[in-house]
């Protein structure tokens, strides 16, 4: 008989570039909450970013997309948030 193969894992999902409908559906909001309170003009000026012209791209360069997965801690841009946006929230009430 035959063993029965696990489902390989799949790798993560984290592009070299990354778009900016990929932050905005991994962190599940809209475009507008995810520039002012996600992703703010402060945290591209102390990155040494111009946050008009990267409003305006569709995709981000290596070195900013490395730096987006750094201080966020994305592992895998498909990863279901769900469960810890839930408790954070319910954190926040409780406060």
């Amino acid at each position: 008989m035959k063993a029965l193969s696990q489902p390989a894992e799949k790798a993560p999902n984290l592009p070299r570039c990354v778009r900016k409908y990929q932050l905005r559906d991994y962190f599940g909001c809209s475009y507008r909450h995810l520039w002012r309170f996600i992703i703010t003009e402060d945290l591209f000026l102390s990155w040494g970013y111009d946050p008009d012209k990267l409003k305006r791209r569709r995709i981000f360069s290596p070195e900013l997309t490395k730096l987006i997965y750094t201080h966020f801690q994305i592992r895998d841009l498909d990863a279901d948030l769900s469960e810890e946006i839930t408790g954070a929230m319910q954190e926040n009430q409780g406060s």
